[in-house]
């Protein structure tokens, strides 16, 4: 709760939360894992691709704390629609991103991802089809 009661505290407090999204990224860390929450629909454990990606578009602008490459994004994306998959689990949206802060670049994928490290099988198969690709 912001204890705000007034339409300026509410612009005020607005403002600052905007600034810390942008900035602390534990903050929005926070706001990207309790996204997937608001996006699932009820009675419904995975979110929709089309919607993930979506949100994805919004959470991977780089004027937030986790900067990747636009080819990176656009790769994810091409990927999950190659490979026809058509949800995300709720494991996949938390863990893609720890996966872009570790691996911000394609590159850096090629060149240091570990296989035998805990990532969702999803993330395995993205590795192969950028070796692929």
């Amino acid at each position: 709760m912001q204890g705000c009661s007034t339409l300026p505290d509410m612009q005020g407090c607005i403002k600052r939360l905007d600034v810390k999204l942008h900035e602390d990224l534990q903050y929005y860390t926070q706001v990207y894992d309790y996204a997937f929450r608001l996006i699932l629909d009820s009675n419904r454990k995975n979110i929709d691709i089309d919607d993930a990606i979506q949100y994805w578009t919004l959470f991977f602008q780089p004027v937030y704390p986790v900067h990747i490459e636009s080819n990176l994004l656009e790769s994810w994306f091409h990927f999950l629609r190659d490979e026809g998959k058509t949800l995300i689990s709720k494991d996949t949206w938390h863990m893609l991103l720890l996966f872009f802060q570790q691996y911000p670049t394609i590159q850096s994928i090629i060149d240091g991802y570990d296989e035998t490290a805990a990532w969702p099988f999803i993330i395995d198969e993205f590795y192969e089809f950028l070796q692929d690709h």
